[in-house]
């Protein structure tokens, strides 16, 4: 499952919010952004991890 969970981790890319996604099968990483090309962070007052972890 791992290498599954790794495998559709990495098809959210194109998202516009999503930097960079790296790691290996249960232990990944996702940079969310505000913007790409910059590398800009979302300001954490977005709670974004926390929204995306609610939703989850």
């Amino acid at each position: 499952m791992g290498a599954y969970f790794e495998e559709q981790v990495k098809t959210l890319i194109d998202l516009p919010i999503f930097g960079d996604v790296r790691g290996r099968k249960y232990m990944m990483c996702i940079e969310n952004v505000a913007d790409k090309e910059t590398k800009e962070l979302i300001d954490s007052a977005a709670k974004v991890g926390n929204r995306i972890a609610d939703h989850c």
